[in-house]
């Protein structure tokens, strides 16, 4: 499981596929990934999100995931909710689709970046996770969750 440091209201899991991650070949073959994230709240009451942004490292260095964002596609669950673009590059923001923040209490969120290039280099590479979010008990601001991951041979 990735390294995890974390000051959000809701909790965040992440998941990848292959596991362990592989780096591509030097000689061309690229190896792709799938990073699922799970959103859920362990608190008693409901937060209101407003926008999530998933960022993930870009260019060839051993710190970055992918040199090549254009070519992943995304996902979110329960389908309708959330429309997800690209913006700017290698950052995915999801927004309640209606336009006005979601209520998570007891429900969770599923997010999902598929085809994503993997670099050559080994490294730590950290995804960050943003969320826009209130609650009863704290304003609306952004907070974020970092996970560090090392892609291998």
């Amino acid at each position: 499981m990735p390294n995890q440091t974390q000051t959000t209201l809701l909790d965040y899991g992440i998941d990848m596929s292959p596991r362990p991650l592989q780096v591509s070949a030097d000689s061309g073959s690229t190896c792709y990934a799938v990073i699922r994230f799970v959103v859920s709240n362990s608190n008693s009451n409901p937060v209101l999100l407003s926008q999530l942004q998933f960022v993930m490292p870009v260019g060839v260095l051993a710190q970055n995931l992918t040199a090549d964002a254009a070519a992943v596609l995304f996902r979110s669950e329960p389908v309708g909710q959330w429309q997800m673009a690209m913006t700017p590059y290698g950052v995915f923001t999801a927004i309640p689709s209606l336009g006005k923040p979601l209520s998570v209490a007891s429900n969770g969120l599923y997010f999902q970046l598929d085809n994503v290039p993997v670099n050559v280099h080994f490294g730590s590479v950290q995804i960050t996770i943003n969320e826009k979010a209130s609650s009863a008990n704290a304003p609306a601001q952004l907070r974020s969750a970092r996970f560090h991951i090392s892609p291998r041979a």
